[in-house]
């Protein structure tokens, strides 16, 4: 073989061995309605922000980004705007979404147990931001709870108690003056251990009375 066709025999080689090898394509951000039918004949829709890696973590204490899940979020399913809401009840045997929306009856949004973690979860098209919720909880015993989103990025001013959904991405934050003037001035920090006011009977209480006077 001559020294030419040698070359070219090489450099075809090198080609093929090029056109093997190719860049890894990007993964795409996990979305439930790739995997998972989603029925939006119904008023709420079966649909989660959960990942199973996000339900193990949540059960192992290891999971450090829970407002990106819990709560209230405004997310687009199958090209629908709305809001998902997910909270935390494990001794719930029933839990249900009352707002304004649904006129707080809590037989209209039931919401969807993720079994052995505790989570309930829903989404409901076309509710936008502004809207007051509650989460109704049924107990073990049968008592209705009506309780507030422990985990709600916005609420009623005291002394009324409903959750407010809030779209975190599009908030108008006001809070530039107070950063600068908080973050560059001496901080006090306060600690109370739990277990010291515990009632262990009137000597205790005494004792606690003296600390209120002092």
């Amino acid at each position: 073989m001559s020294t030419e066709k040698k070359t070219k025999a090489k450099s075809t080689g090198t080609k093929k061995t090029a056109e093997k090898v190719s860049a890894p394509e990007e993964l795409k951000p996990y979305k439930y309605e790739d995997e998972h039918f989603v029925d939006s004949s119904r008023k709420v829709w079966n649909y989660s922000l959960l990942t199973e890696e996000d339900v193990k973590n949540f059960q192992q204490g290891t999971h450090y980004r829970l407002y990106e899940k819990m709560g209230s979020h405004a997310i687009q399913v199958n090209g629908i705007w709305g809001m998902y809401f997910a909270v935390w009840a494990p001794n719930a045997t029933g839990v249900s979404l009352v707002a304004d929306f649904n006129h707080w009856n809590g037989r209209m949004c039931p919401m969807r147990s993720l079994g052995a973690s505790g989570i309930w979860e829903l989404f409901v098209p076309g509710l936008v931001a502004g809207e007051k919720y509650k989460f109704e909880i049924r107990t073990r015993e049968g008592y209705l709870r009506v309780k507030s989103d422990p985990m709600a990025f916005y609420s009623e001013m005291r002394p009324l108690t409903a959750s407010v959904v809030c779209d975190v991405d599009t908030y108008p934050w006001r809070d530039q003056e107070w950063k600068q003037r908080s973050l560059n001035s001496p901080m006090n920090i306060y600690e109370v251990h739990l277990g010291s006011w515990k009632n262990y009977g009137e000597d205790h209480k005494k004792l606690l009375r003296a600390v209120f006077i002092s």
